[in-house]
């Protein structure tokens, strides 16, 4: 058996696990309990079959992948979240997480209107992951994140990309640098 098949055999929600894998490029290392990203973070599946995600000491840096501008990753992607809130300093910002047309996750993060980095998505944790696996197939809709990374969040949206009129509408409604960030990622 390979890899991914194992960790699926052992873990309840099998197919997010796998879908999770695709999503993140993650590749096994020693089996099936450890998978690794392009930035070098760890997801461990441990023995009472929990899952834990542990960053990275050193990034390793991916050019292809995470230091392209959001507008770019937008255009080849049919799927966003987006999570509004305010950093620890106050300011508002904002964390975009894109499916791109071949599957793969991508994570930018904003302050005010202006992008700041791209982050590994494995690194938004398996709560997260989950819930953009289970949401991946709404056109829009608000869902519930609690705070994240750098972020307080206190609106946040899936949304079918690129967003229509009315959905533009609505999601410039929940802060006032959404129209730039949306701006940044194309729209």
């Amino acid at each position: 058996m390979t890899a991914i098949k194992n960790a699926k055999a052992s873990l309840k929600d099998g197919d997010t696990f796998e879908s999770i894998v695709k999503m993140c490029c993650l590749k096994p290392i020693d089996g099936w309990h450890n998978w690794q990203d392009k930035g070098n973070n760890l997801l461990k599946i441990h023995k009472n079959n929990s899952i834990h995600i542990y960053p990275a000491k050193q990034h390793l840096v991916v050019k292809k992948d995470y230091k392209v501008r959001p507008d770019i990753i937008a255009n080849s992607s049919s799927w966003a979240m987006m999570a509004f809130g305010l950093d620890t300093f106050g300011n508002e910002a904002s964390l975009v997480w894109f499916i791109g047309k071949d599957g793969k996750l991508k994570l930018s993060f904003f302050v005010e209107e202006c992008w700041v980095e791209n982050y590994f998505p494995l690194l938004s944790g398996i709560d997260i992951l989950k819930l953009i696996y289970k949401e991946k197939e709404y056109i829009f809709k608000k869902v519930k994140i609690p705070k994240i990374m750098n972020l307080k969040v206190q609106e946040s949206y899936v949304v079918q990309w690129p967003p229509n009129k009315t959905q533009i509408k609505q999601l410039e409604k929940c802060q006032d640098s959404v129209k730039q960030v949306l701006q940044g990622c194309g729209i």
